[in-house]
Protein backbone atom coordinates (compact mmCIF):
# COMPACT_ATOMS: atom_id res chain seq x y z
CA UNK A 1 0.00 0.00 0.00
CA UNK A 2 1.10 3.57 -0.52
CA UNK A 3 0.23 7.25 0.77
CA UNK A 4 1.34 9.40 3.36
CA UNK A 5 -0.76 7.14 5.91
CA UNK A 6 -2.14 3.44 6.04
CA UNK A 7 -5.23 2.08 7.20
CA UNK A 8 -4.81 -0.80 10.31
CA UNK A 9 -6.36 -3.83 8.79
CA UNK A 10 -5.85 -3.93 4.56
CA UNK A 11 -8.06 -6.55 2.45
CA UNK A 12 -6.68 -7.48 -0.34
CA UNK A 13 -8.68 -9.46 -3.42
CA UNK A 14 -5.99 -12.37 -4.81
CA UNK A 15 -8.16 -12.15 -8.39
CA UNK A 16 -6.92 -8.03 -8.30
CA UNK A 17 -3.50 -8.74 -7.52
CA UNK A 18 -3.11 -11.52 -10.13
CA UNK A 19 -4.46 -8.92 -12.86
CA UNK A 20 -2.68 -6.62 -11.60
CA UNK A 21 0.73 -9.11 -11.91
CA UNK A 22 -0.43 -9.72 -15.33
CA UNK A 23 -0.58 -6.02 -16.54
CA UNK A 24 2.60 -5.49 -15.50
CA UNK A 25 4.52 -8.89 -16.31
CA UNK A 26 2.80 -8.66 -20.27
CA UNK A 27 4.35 -5.05 -20.29
CA UNK A 28 7.04 -4.31 -19.13
CA UNK A 29 9.22 -7.64 -18.23
CA UNK A 30 9.34 -9.24 -22.07
CA UNK A 31 12.98 -8.00 -22.63
CA UNK A 32 15.89 -10.29 -21.07
CA UNK A 33 17.27 -6.90 -19.85
CA UNK A 34 14.07 -5.40 -17.79
CA UNK A 35 14.45 -3.41 -14.71
CA UNK A 36 10.64 -3.97 -14.07
CA UNK A 37 7.59 -1.79 -13.78
CA UNK A 38 4.29 -1.11 -11.66
CA UNK A 39 1.14 -0.53 -11.19
CA UNK A 40 -1.54 1.43 -9.00
CA UNK A 41 -4.74 0.77 -8.17
CA UNK A 42 -7.57 3.15 -7.65
CA UNK A 43 -6.05 6.67 -6.99
CA UNK A 44 -9.84 8.82 -7.34
CA UNK A 45 -10.10 8.80 -3.49
CA UNK A 46 -6.71 9.92 -2.70
CA UNK A 47 -7.11 12.94 -5.57
CA UNK A 48 -10.78 13.72 -4.11
CA UNK A 49 -9.15 14.40 -1.15
CA UNK A 50 -6.01 16.36 -2.47
CA UNK A 51 -8.39 18.43 -4.69
CA UNK A 52 -10.65 19.55 -1.65
CA UNK A 53 -9.71 23.26 -1.31
CA UNK A 54 -10.56 22.91 2.37
CA UNK A 55 -8.37 19.90 3.27
CA UNK A 56 -4.73 20.59 4.58
CA UNK A 57 -1.62 18.79 2.26
CA UNK A 58 0.34 19.31 5.34
CA UNK A 59 -1.79 17.86 8.35
CA UNK A 60 -2.69 14.08 8.54
CA UNK A 61 -4.26 12.46 5.18
CA UNK A 62 -6.82 9.91 6.00
CA UNK A 63 -6.12 6.37 5.55
CA UNK A 64 -9.30 6.42 2.93
CA UNK A 65 -6.51 8.14 0.60
CA UNK A 66 -3.94 5.20 0.65
CA UNK A 67 -3.94 2.90 -2.72
CA UNK A 68 -2.63 -0.32 -3.71
CA UNK A 69 0.14 -0.68 -6.06
CA UNK A 70 1.93 -3.44 -7.46
CA UNK A 71 5.38 -3.80 -8.25
CA UNK A 72 7.81 -6.50 -10.62
CA UNK A 73 11.44 -5.93 -10.31
CA UNK A 74 14.35 -7.83 -11.23
CA UNK A 75 15.78 -5.68 -8.21
CA UNK A 76 15.28 -5.40 -5.04
CA UNK A 77 16.13 -1.96 -3.22
CA UNK A 78 15.04 0.40 -0.97
CA UNK A 79 13.83 2.98 -3.69
CA UNK A 80 11.00 0.68 -4.76
CA UNK A 81 8.28 1.64 -3.41
CA UNK A 82 6.84 3.67 -6.45
CA UNK A 83 3.51 4.55 -5.06
CA UNK A 84 5.52 6.98 -3.11
CA UNK A 85 8.49 8.07 -4.75
CA UNK A 86 8.32 7.80 -8.07
CA UNK A 87 7.75 10.98 -9.75
CA UNK A 88 5.26 9.95 -12.41
CA UNK A 89 2.97 9.64 -8.95
CA UNK A 90 3.71 13.84 -8.05
CA UNK A 91 3.19 14.49 -11.97
CA UNK A 92 -0.37 12.86 -12.34
CA UNK A 93 -1.28 14.73 -8.73
CA UNK A 94 -0.04 18.05 -9.92
CA UNK A 95 -2.35 17.58 -13.51
CA UNK A 96 -5.65 16.21 -10.80
CA UNK A 97 -5.00 19.48 -9.31
CA UNK A 98 -4.98 21.84 -12.69
CA UNK A 99 -7.69 20.06 -13.82
CA UNK A 100 -9.67 20.83 -10.84
CA UNK A 101 -9.04 24.38 -10.67
CA UNK A 102 -10.35 24.90 -14.30
CA UNK A 103 -13.62 23.98 -12.52
CA UNK A 104 -14.12 26.60 -11.19
CA UNK A 105 -13.87 30.52 -11.65
CA UNK A 106 -10.03 30.58 -12.53
CA UNK A 107 -9.78 34.58 -10.48
CA UNK A 108 -11.46 32.63 -7.62
CA UNK A 109 -9.05 31.83 -4.32
CA UNK A 110 -10.08 27.84 -4.80
CA UNK A 111 -8.37 28.05 -8.05
CA UNK A 112 -6.05 29.70 -6.60
CA UNK A 113 -4.98 26.99 -3.85
CA UNK A 114 -5.32 24.28 -6.38
CA UNK A 115 -2.95 25.63 -8.69
CA UNK A 116 -0.90 26.55 -6.41
CA UNK A 117 -0.72 22.72 -5.04
CA UNK A 118 -0.28 21.74 -8.48
CA UNK A 119 3.00 23.80 -8.46
CA UNK A 120 4.16 22.34 -5.42
CA UNK A 121 3.77 18.78 -6.97
CA UNK A 122 5.44 19.79 -10.00
CA UNK A 123 8.27 21.09 -7.98
CA UNK A 124 8.79 18.09 -5.85
CA UNK A 125 8.51 15.65 -8.82
CA UNK A 126 11.33 17.51 -10.23
CA UNK A 127 13.19 16.99 -7.12
CA UNK A 128 12.20 12.82 -7.33
CA UNK A 129 14.22 10.92 -9.27
CA UNK A 130 13.97 6.90 -9.65
CA UNK A 131 17.12 5.28 -8.01
CA UNK A 132 17.64 9.15 -6.86
CA UNK A 133 16.48 11.16 -4.45
CA UNK A 134 14.08 9.60 -1.78
CA UNK A 135 11.36 12.21 -1.59
CA UNK A 136 7.93 11.29 -0.90
CA UNK A 137 5.47 13.31 -3.58
CA UNK A 138 3.51 14.60 0.37
CA UNK A 139 6.54 16.14 1.56
CA UNK A 140 6.92 19.90 0.33
CA UNK A 141 9.90 20.98 -1.56
CA UNK A 142 13.00 21.85 -0.90
CA UNK A 143 12.98 25.46 -2.24
CA UNK A 144 11.23 27.50 -4.90
CA UNK A 145 12.54 28.08 -8.84
CA UNK A 146 11.12 28.32 -12.19
CA UNK A 147 8.05 25.63 -12.62
CA UNK A 148 9.67 23.12 -15.14
CA UNK A 149 7.51 20.55 -17.06
CA UNK A 150 9.54 17.31 -17.54
CA UNK A 151 12.63 18.09 -19.10
CA UNK A 152 13.64 19.54 -22.77
CA UNK A 153 14.43 22.87 -21.50
CA UNK A 154 11.44 23.95 -20.17
CA UNK A 155 9.38 23.16 -22.80
CA UNK A 156 6.37 21.72 -21.57
CA UNK A 157 6.40 18.19 -21.69
CA UNK A 158 3.81 16.35 -19.82
CA UNK A 159 5.08 12.74 -18.02
CA UNK A 160 2.66 10.41 -17.62
CA UNK A 161 4.13 6.93 -18.14
CA UNK A 162 4.63 4.36 -15.45
CA UNK A 163 6.89 1.66 -16.47
CA UNK A 164 10.42 2.05 -17.09
CA UNK A 165 11.49 0.63 -20.62
CA UNK A 166 7.75 -0.74 -21.41
CA UNK A 167 6.12 2.73 -21.70
CA UNK A 168 3.64 0.72 -19.50
CA UNK A 169 1.43 0.42 -22.87
CA UNK A 170 0.62 3.76 -23.25
CA UNK A 171 -0.49 4.76 -26.58
CA UNK A 172 0.61 7.45 -28.86
CA UNK A 173 0.32 8.59 -32.35
CA UNK A 174 3.08 7.00 -34.25
CA UNK A 175 4.60 6.85 -37.57
CA UNK A 176 5.54 3.37 -37.39
CA UNK A 177 7.16 3.20 -40.91
CA UNK A 178 4.46 0.80 -42.68
CA UNK A 179 3.72 2.16 -45.76
CA UNK A 180 7.28 1.43 -47.76
CA UNK A 181 7.40 -2.50 -45.13
CA UNK A 182 3.81 -2.90 -46.79
CA UNK A 183 4.30 -1.43 -50.49
CA UNK A 184 7.01 -3.87 -50.61
CA UNK A 185 5.30 -6.61 -49.68
CA UNK A 186 2.93 -6.11 -52.56
CA UNK A 187 6.09 -5.61 -55.08
CA UNK A 188 7.61 -8.47 -53.72
CA UNK A 189 4.64 -10.70 -54.49
CA UNK A 190 4.52 -8.61 -58.07
CA UNK A 191 1.72 -6.84 -58.01
CA UNK A 192 3.36 -3.84 -58.63
CA UNK A 193 6.67 -2.71 -59.04
CA UNK A 194 8.35 0.90 -57.54
CA UNK A 195 8.05 2.29 -60.65
CA UNK A 196 4.73 1.64 -61.59
CA UNK A 197 2.58 4.83 -62.21
CA UNK A 198 0.28 6.35 -59.76
CA UNK A 199 -2.32 6.31 -62.48
CA UNK A 200 -2.43 2.87 -63.17
CA UNK A 201 -3.26 1.45 -59.77
CA UNK A 202 -5.64 4.31 -58.66
CA UNK A 203 -8.12 5.03 -61.53
CA UNK A 204 -9.02 8.24 -59.86
CA UNK A 205 -5.79 9.96 -59.82
CA UNK A 206 -6.09 12.74 -62.69
CA UNK A 207 -4.04 15.54 -61.07
CA UNK A 208 -3.58 19.55 -62.45
CA UNK A 209 -0.08 18.59 -63.68
CA UNK A 210 0.09 16.47 -66.45
CA UNK A 211 3.66 15.63 -65.60
CA UNK A 212 2.31 14.07 -62.32
CA UNK A 213 -0.50 12.53 -63.50
CA UNK A 214 1.38 11.04 -66.34
CA UNK A 215 5.06 9.84 -64.69
CA UNK A 216 4.63 9.82 -61.19
CA UNK A 217 5.75 6.58 -59.62
CA UNK A 218 4.72 4.53 -56.32
CA UNK A 219 8.53 5.39 -55.33
CA UNK A 220 8.12 9.01 -56.29
CA UNK A 221 5.95 9.75 -53.62
CA UNK A 222 7.04 7.41 -51.08
CA UNK A 223 10.41 9.04 -51.50
CA UNK A 224 8.48 13.00 -50.89
CA UNK A 225 10.38 13.74 -54.57
CA UNK A 226 7.37 14.29 -56.37
CA UNK A 227 7.00 18.03 -56.16
CA UNK A 228 3.79 18.35 -55.55
CA UNK A 229 2.05 20.91 -53.64
CA UNK A 230 1.50 20.96 -49.76
CA UNK A 231 -1.75 21.47 -48.50
CA UNK A 232 -1.81 21.64 -44.73
CA UNK A 233 -5.42 23.25 -44.10
CA UNK A 234 -7.18 19.49 -43.09
CA UNK A 235 -6.16 19.32 -39.62
CA UNK A 236 -8.09 22.14 -37.38
CA UNK A 237 -8.42 22.75 -34.02
CA UNK A 238 -8.54 20.15 -31.38
CA UNK A 239 -6.67 17.69 -33.73
CA UNK A 240 -10.64 17.75 -36.16
CA UNK A 241 -9.38 16.59 -39.75
CA UNK A 242 -11.96 18.93 -41.07
CA UNK A 243 -12.47 17.14 -44.96
CA UNK A 244 -14.20 13.77 -45.11
CA UNK A 245 -11.81 10.59 -46.11
CA UNK A 246 -14.32 10.29 -49.68
CA UNK A 247 -12.59 13.90 -50.68
CA UNK A 248 -9.52 12.70 -50.70
CA UNK A 249 -8.68 12.18 -54.18
CA UNK A 250 -10.86 15.12 -54.85
CA UNK A 251 -8.40 17.48 -53.07
CA UNK A 252 -5.22 15.79 -54.04
CA UNK A 253 -6.21 15.89 -58.09
CA UNK A 254 -6.38 19.63 -57.12
CA UNK A 255 -2.95 19.99 -56.17
CA UNK A 256 -0.61 21.70 -58.00
CA UNK A 257 2.78 20.71 -58.55
CA UNK A 258 5.26 23.36 -57.19
CA UNK A 259 8.35 21.94 -58.56
CA UNK A 260 9.70 19.78 -61.26
CA UNK A 261 9.76 15.38 -60.92
CA UNK A 262 12.29 13.85 -59.21
CA UNK A 263 14.82 16.94 -58.71
CA UNK A 264 14.10 17.65 -55.30
CA UNK A 265 12.89 16.84 -52.09
CA UNK A 266 9.41 18.51 -50.68
CA UNK A 267 7.89 16.47 -47.51
CA UNK A 268 4.09 16.34 -48.17
CA UNK A 269 1.68 14.17 -46.07
CA UNK A 270 -0.52 13.88 -49.30
CA UNK A 271 2.30 11.41 -50.39
CA UNK A 272 1.22 8.70 -48.14
CA UNK A 273 -2.64 9.59 -48.12
CA UNK A 274 -2.34 8.97 -52.07
CA UNK A 275 -0.42 5.95 -51.55
CA UNK A 276 -3.09 4.73 -49.11
CA UNK A 277 -5.53 4.38 -51.90
CA UNK A 278 -3.16 1.76 -53.65
CA UNK A 279 -4.47 -1.22 -51.54
CA UNK A 280 -7.92 -1.25 -51.88
CA UNK A 281 -7.42 -1.24 -55.68
CA UNK A 282 -4.98 -3.99 -55.44
CA UNK A 283 -5.97 -6.30 -52.77
CA UNK A 284 -9.31 -5.15 -51.95
CA UNK A 285 -8.99 -4.00 -48.44
CA UNK A 286 -8.04 -0.79 -46.58
CA UNK A 287 -4.28 -0.14 -45.99
CA UNK A 288 -4.73 -0.33 -42.77
CA UNK A 289 -6.49 -3.74 -42.57
CA UNK A 290 -3.64 -4.95 -44.96
CA UNK A 291 -1.06 -3.81 -42.06
CA UNK A 292 -2.22 -5.63 -39.72
CA UNK A 293 -2.88 -8.76 -41.45
CA UNK A 294 0.48 -8.36 -42.84
CA UNK A 295 2.32 -7.06 -40.07
CA UNK A 296 1.02 -6.26 -36.89
CA UNK A 297 -0.48 -9.81 -36.42
CA UNK A 298 2.86 -11.58 -37.88
CA UNK A 299 4.66 -9.81 -35.20
CA UNK A 300 2.20 -10.16 -32.57
CA UNK A 301 2.02 -6.81 -31.67
CA UNK A 302 -0.70 -6.37 -29.54
CA UNK A 303 -0.87 -2.81 -28.79
CA UNK A 304 -0.85 -1.77 -32.63
CA UNK A 305 -3.49 -0.71 -35.09
CA UNK A 306 -4.80 1.77 -37.30
CA UNK A 307 -8.30 1.84 -36.10
CA UNK A 308 -10.04 4.23 -33.99
CA UNK A 309 -11.12 1.47 -31.52
CA UNK A 310 -7.75 0.91 -30.92
CA UNK A 311 -8.01 4.22 -27.85
CA UNK A 312 -11.21 1.95 -25.94
CA UNK A 313 -8.59 1.12 -23.66
CA UNK A 314 -8.57 2.93 -20.04
CA UNK A 315 -4.70 2.70 -20.62
CA UNK A 316 -4.05 5.97 -23.12
CA UNK A 317 -1.98 8.46 -22.70
CA UNK A 318 -3.57 11.82 -23.14
CA UNK A 319 -2.80 14.47 -25.36
CA UNK A 320 -1.35 18.13 -24.41
CA UNK A 321 0.05 21.44 -25.77
CA UNK A 322 1.10 23.96 -23.87
CA UNK A 323 1.10 27.58 -22.91
CA UNK A 324 4.08 29.92 -23.47
CA UNK A 325 4.76 29.98 -19.78
CA UNK A 326 4.62 25.82 -19.97
CA UNK A 327 1.08 25.21 -18.26
CA UNK A 328 -0.19 21.89 -19.71
CA UNK A 329 -3.57 22.55 -21.70
CA UNK A 330 -5.49 19.13 -22.81
CA UNK A 331 -6.89 18.44 -26.04
CA UNK A 332 -8.51 15.97 -28.05
CA UNK A 333 -6.65 13.07 -28.84
CA UNK A 334 -5.67 12.29 -32.29
CA UNK A 335 -8.24 11.40 -34.61
CA UNK A 336 -6.33 9.79 -37.56
CA UNK A 337 -7.30 5.91 -38.32
CA UNK A 338 -7.90 3.93 -41.47
CA UNK A 339 -11.36 5.53 -41.61
CA UNK A 340 -10.15 9.32 -42.56
CA UNK A 341 -8.90 11.13 -44.56
CA UNK A 342 -4.64 11.28 -43.72
CA UNK A 343 -4.87 7.93 -42.02
CA UNK A 344 -2.20 6.59 -43.87
CA UNK A 345 -0.02 9.66 -42.78
CA UNK A 346 0.08 8.72 -39.08
CA UNK A 347 -3.21 6.43 -38.45
CA UNK A 348 -1.15 3.70 -36.62
CA UNK A 349 -1.57 4.02 -32.64
CA UNK A 350 1.35 1.66 -31.12
CA UNK A 351 3.11 1.40 -27.27
CA UNK A 352 7.23 1.08 -26.68
CA UNK A 353 7.38 -2.37 -26.01
CA UNK A 354 5.72 -2.89 -29.38
CA UNK A 355 7.87 -0.49 -31.15
CA UNK A 356 10.87 -1.90 -30.30
CA UNK A 357 9.51 -5.49 -31.16
CA UNK A 358 8.93 -4.20 -34.54
CA UNK A 359 12.08 -2.03 -35.02
CA UNK A 360 14.18 -5.18 -34.08
CA UNK A 361 13.00 -7.37 -36.45
CA UNK A 362 12.92 -4.61 -39.24
CA UNK A 363 16.65 -4.25 -37.98
CA UNK A 364 16.99 -8.58 -38.48
CA UNK A 365 14.96 -8.31 -41.85
CA UNK A 366 17.79 -5.74 -42.95
CA UNK A 367 20.94 -7.13 -41.88
CA UNK A 368 19.65 -10.65 -43.69
CA UNK A 369 18.90 -9.29 -46.92
CA UNK A 370 21.69 -6.48 -46.92
CA UNK A 371 23.85 -9.77 -46.68
CA UNK A 372 22.07 -12.24 -49.07
CA UNK A 373 20.94 -10.05 -51.53
CA UNK A 374 17.74 -11.20 -51.32
CA UNK A 375 14.49 -9.31 -50.93
CA UNK A 376 12.94 -11.37 -48.50
CA UNK A 377 13.56 -13.02 -44.96
CA UNK A 378 12.40 -16.26 -43.99
CA UNK A 379 9.66 -15.89 -40.84
CA UNK A 380 9.67 -12.10 -41.67
CA UNK A 381 6.93 -9.82 -42.64
CA UNK A 382 9.59 -7.22 -44.05
CA UNK A 383 10.79 -7.41 -47.83
CA UNK A 384 12.87 -5.20 -50.38
CA UNK A 385 14.12 -4.19 -47.12
CA UNK A 386 17.63 -2.71 -49.25
CA UNK A 387 15.02 -0.95 -51.84
CA UNK A 388 13.11 1.13 -49.02
CA UNK A 389 16.33 2.08 -46.82
CA UNK A 390 18.01 3.19 -50.12
CA UNK A 391 19.05 7.13 -50.86
CA UNK A 392 16.24 7.93 -53.47
CA UNK A 393 16.44 11.86 -53.21
CA UNK A 394 18.94 13.98 -51.41
CA UNK A 395 17.91 16.47 -48.79
CA UNK A 396 20.45 19.56 -49.12
CA UNK A 397 21.48 20.97 -45.82
CA UNK A 398 23.80 23.95 -45.47
CA UNK A 399 26.92 21.92 -43.89
CA UNK A 400 26.31 18.80 -44.13
CA UNK A 401 26.86 16.20 -46.63
CA UNK A 402 24.66 12.23 -46.64
CA UNK A 403 21.30 13.21 -45.49
CA UNK A 404 19.14 11.27 -48.18
CA UNK A 405 15.37 10.66 -48.05
CA UNK A 406 14.77 6.85 -48.69
CA UNK A 407 10.99 5.32 -48.59
CA UNK A 408 9.46 6.31 -44.97
CA UNK A 409 13.36 7.19 -43.91
CA UNK A 410 15.65 9.97 -43.55
CA UNK A 411 19.03 7.84 -44.36
CA UNK A 412 22.34 9.79 -43.25
CA UNK A 413 25.33 9.07 -41.16
CA UNK A 414 27.08 10.10 -38.33
CA UNK A 415 28.89 12.25 -37.52
CA UNK A 416 26.10 14.59 -38.82
CA UNK A 417 22.71 15.93 -38.06
CA UNK A 418 19.54 14.20 -36.91
CA UNK A 419 15.74 14.81 -36.94
CA UNK A 420 15.84 17.59 -40.28
CA UNK A 421 12.36 16.77 -40.41
CA UNK A 422 11.73 17.38 -36.97
CA UNK A 423 9.59 20.80 -36.40
CA UNK A 424 12.67 21.75 -34.22
CA UNK A 425 15.27 21.93 -36.72
CA UNK A 426 13.49 25.10 -38.13
CA UNK A 427 14.19 26.70 -35.08
CA UNK A 428 17.46 25.68 -34.69
CA UNK A 429 18.73 28.27 -37.39
CA UNK A 430 23.10 27.58 -37.19
CA UNK A 431 22.80 25.68 -34.29
CA UNK A 432 21.88 22.49 -35.78
CA UNK A 433 24.03 20.04 -33.86
CA UNK A 434 26.77 17.43 -35.20
CA UNK A 435 26.06 14.55 -33.39
CA UNK A 436 28.79 12.30 -33.42
CA UNK A 437 31.49 15.15 -34.39
CA UNK A 438 34.96 13.64 -34.50
CA UNK A 439 33.71 10.42 -33.57
CA UNK A 440 32.93 6.99 -35.83
CA UNK A 441 31.39 6.69 -38.65
CA UNK A 442 27.83 5.42 -38.02
CA UNK A 443 24.77 4.87 -40.80
CA UNK A 444 20.99 5.58 -39.26
CA UNK A 445 17.73 5.74 -40.66
CA UNK A 446 15.57 8.00 -38.35
CA UNK A 447 11.90 9.87 -38.35
CA UNK A 448 9.69 12.01 -36.75
CA UNK A 449 5.85 12.33 -36.52
CA UNK A 450 4.02 15.17 -34.79
CA UNK A 451 0.62 15.84 -34.34
CA UNK A 452 -1.33 18.20 -31.26
CA UNK A 453 -0.51 15.73 -27.96
CA UNK A 454 1.72 13.08 -29.81
CA UNK A 455 5.04 13.55 -31.14
CA UNK A 456 7.27 10.46 -31.81
CA UNK A 457 11.18 10.26 -32.78
CA UNK A 458 12.87 7.08 -34.11
CA UNK A 459 16.69 6.67 -35.05
CA UNK A 460 17.58 3.08 -36.21
CA UNK A 461 21.09 2.16 -36.85
CA UNK A 462 21.54 -0.78 -38.57
CA UNK A 463 25.16 -1.78 -38.18
CA UNK A 464 24.66 -2.40 -34.88
CA UNK A 465 21.06 -3.47 -34.90
CA UNK A 466 20.12 -0.75 -32.12
CA UNK A 467 17.07 1.25 -31.93
CA UNK A 468 15.79 4.30 -30.51
CA UNK A 469 12.02 5.18 -30.04
CA UNK A 470 10.87 8.21 -28.31
CA UNK A 471 7.24 8.98 -27.72
CA UNK A 472 5.64 11.62 -26.06
CA UNK A 473 1.80 12.73 -25.26
CA UNK A 474 2.90 16.70 -25.51
CA UNK A 475 2.59 19.24 -28.34
CA UNK A 476 5.25 21.41 -26.64
CA UNK A 477 7.54 24.56 -27.37
CA UNK A 478 10.17 21.75 -28.73
CA UNK A 479 9.95 18.58 -30.01
CA UNK A 480 11.37 16.31 -26.45
CA UNK A 481 10.80 13.59 -28.65
CA UNK A 482 13.52 14.29 -31.37
CA UNK A 483 16.00 15.93 -28.83
CA UNK A 484 15.78 13.36 -26.51
CA UNK A 485 16.10 10.67 -29.14
CA UNK A 486 19.63 12.51 -30.06
CA UNK A 487 20.89 12.75 -26.87
CA UNK A 488 19.94 9.36 -25.96
CA UNK A 489 22.22 8.67 -29.69
CA UNK A 490 25.34 10.26 -27.39
CA UNK A 491 24.61 8.03 -24.60
CA UNK A 492 24.24 4.54 -26.56
CA UNK A 493 27.39 5.29 -28.66
CA UNK A 494 29.70 7.03 -25.66
CA UNK A 495 29.87 9.50 -28.77
CA UNK A 496 33.02 12.54 -28.03
CA UNK A 497 32.21 15.89 -27.78
CA UNK A 498 28.39 15.71 -26.52
CA UNK A 499 25.96 18.81 -26.59
CA UNK A 500 24.43 20.68 -24.32
CA UNK A 501 20.46 19.68 -25.44
CA UNK A 502 19.20 21.48 -22.47
CA UNK A 503 20.78 24.70 -24.05
CA UNK A 504 19.40 23.71 -27.51
CA UNK A 505 16.24 23.32 -26.37
CA UNK A 506 16.25 26.62 -24.67
CA UNK A 507 17.29 28.06 -28.38
CA UNK A 508 13.80 26.34 -29.70
CA UNK A 509 11.94 27.41 -27.20
CA UNK A 510 12.89 30.78 -27.41
CA UNK A 511 12.59 30.83 -31.09
CA UNK A 512 8.95 28.89 -30.70
CA UNK A 513 7.73 31.72 -28.27
CA UNK A 514 8.01 34.35 -30.63
CA UNK A 515 6.43 32.35 -34.24
CA UNK A 516 3.48 34.13 -33.76
CA UNK A 517 4.24 37.25 -32.96
CA UNK A 518 6.74 37.09 -36.08
CA UNK A 519 3.66 36.60 -38.16
CA UNK A 520 2.14 39.64 -36.45
CA UNK A 521 4.98 41.57 -37.27
CA UNK A 522 4.47 40.16 -40.79
CA UNK A 523 1.15 41.27 -41.71
CA UNK A 524 1.69 44.71 -40.29
CA UNK A 525 5.09 45.57 -42.00
CA UNK A 526 3.23 44.40 -45.35
CA UNK A 527 -0.18 46.09 -44.68
CA UNK A 528 -1.34 49.20 -46.54
CA UNK A 529 -1.89 51.65 -44.78
CA UNK A 530 -4.86 54.25 -45.23
CA UNK A 531 -7.52 51.58 -47.37
CA UNK A 532 -10.72 51.36 -46.37
CA UNK A 533 -13.48 48.77 -46.18
CA UNK A 534 -17.24 48.24 -47.08
CA UNK A 535 -20.09 47.90 -44.98
CA UNK A 536 -19.12 44.46 -43.19
CA UNK A 537 -22.54 43.28 -44.29
CA UNK A 538 -21.81 43.57 -47.83
CA UNK A 539 -18.99 40.56 -46.57
CA UNK A 540 -21.08 38.18 -44.99
CA UNK A 541 -22.75 34.96 -46.68
CA UNK A 542 -21.42 31.34 -47.42
CA UNK A 543 -18.39 31.13 -49.51
CA UNK A 544 -17.54 27.21 -51.25
CA UNK A 545 -14.18 26.27 -53.08
CA UNK A 546 -15.03 25.00 -56.78
CA UNK A 547 -14.41 21.54 -55.69
CA UNK A 548 -17.28 21.57 -53.02
CA UNK A 549 -14.78 20.91 -50.44
CA UNK A 550 -14.35 23.23 -48.68
CA UNK A 551 -16.87 25.71 -47.09
CA UNK A 552 -16.47 29.01 -45.20
CA UNK A 553 -19.08 31.61 -43.59
CA UNK A 554 -18.57 34.53 -42.81
CA UNK A 555 -20.83 36.22 -40.26
CA UNK A 556 -21.53 39.31 -37.74
CA UNK A 557 -20.83 38.55 -34.00
CA UNK A 558 -20.89 41.55 -31.46
CA UNK A 559 -20.83 44.24 -35.15
CA UNK A 560 -17.51 42.43 -36.31
CA UNK A 561 -16.80 40.00 -38.67
CA UNK A 562 -16.05 36.11 -37.46
CA UNK A 563 -15.43 33.13 -40.04
CA UNK A 564 -16.41 29.35 -39.57
CA UNK A 565 -14.73 26.56 -41.35
CA UNK A 566 -16.94 23.36 -42.78
CA UNK A 567 -19.85 24.62 -40.04
CA UNK A 568 -17.94 23.60 -36.98
CA UNK A 569 -18.58 25.91 -33.83
CA UNK A 570 -14.89 25.58 -32.49
CA UNK A 571 -13.61 26.27 -36.31
CA UNK A 572 -14.73 30.10 -35.67
CA UNK A 573 -12.09 32.70 -35.72
CA UNK A 574 -12.93 36.28 -34.97
CA UNK A 575 -11.14 38.56 -38.78
CA UNK A 576 -9.45 41.62 -38.48
CA UNK A 577 -9.22 44.13 -41.55
CA UNK A 578 -5.71 44.32 -42.50
CA UNK A 579 -6.23 46.32 -46.30
CA UNK A 580 -8.64 46.60 -48.92
CA UNK A 581 -11.05 43.98 -48.87
CA UNK A 582 -8.63 41.53 -47.19
CA UNK A 583 -8.73 40.26 -43.60
CA UNK A 584 -6.81 38.17 -40.85
CA UNK A 585 -7.39 35.40 -38.37
CA UNK A 586 -4.05 35.22 -36.55
CA UNK A 587 -4.11 33.94 -33.26
CA UNK A 588 -1.54 34.45 -30.60
CA UNK A 589 0.65 31.64 -29.81
CA UNK A 590 -1.18 30.94 -26.50
CA UNK A 591 -4.88 31.12 -27.98
CA UNK A 592 -3.62 28.70 -30.44
CA UNK A 593 -2.54 26.22 -27.95
CA UNK A 594 -5.75 26.30 -26.43
CA UNK A 595 -7.64 25.69 -28.96
CA UNK A 596 -5.93 22.75 -29.75
CA UNK A 597 -3.91 23.76 -33.01
CA UNK A 598 -1.13 22.46 -33.96
CA UNK A 599 1.41 25.61 -33.11
CA UNK A 600 5.31 24.13 -34.17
Amino acid sequence: MAGPRLPPTITLIPDQLKAMARRVQGSCTKSTTYIGGFITGDLRPMIEWLTSPNNDLDKPFPASTSFLTLTISTLQSDWLSPGNYDPGIAQVLALAEFEAAKKVDPSSEVAKTLRGRGQRFLRVQQEMEPRGKRVAWWERPSGGGMLVLGNGGGNGTVREDYGYLEDFECVFQNELGTDGPALGILVDDDKLSWDTKVKDVIPGFRTQSEELHNSATILDFLSMRSGMQQYNPWLQSQNNIIFPRDDGLKIINSLRQTQPLRQGFQYDNWAYEILSHVFPNIVGSDWGVFCSDHLFKPLNLSRTGSRASALDSMNVARAYTVLDDTTPVTVRDVHLSDQTLMGGAGGVRSCVADLLTYYAAFLDAYADQTSSGKTSTINSPFTQVISTTSAHITIPIRGFENQAYAMGWVKGRLPGPLGVISNNFGNLGSNVPEVGRNGPSIATLNHAGSMAGAMTGVILFPESKSAISVLTNTLGLSNTADTVSQLLTEILFDLPEPHDFVALSETITAAERKSMSRVAEKLDWERTLGTTLRDLQDYVGTYQNTLGTMKIEIMLQKSKLAMRFQDLEEETSGLEHEEHDIFTWHHSRNECARRGRFTN
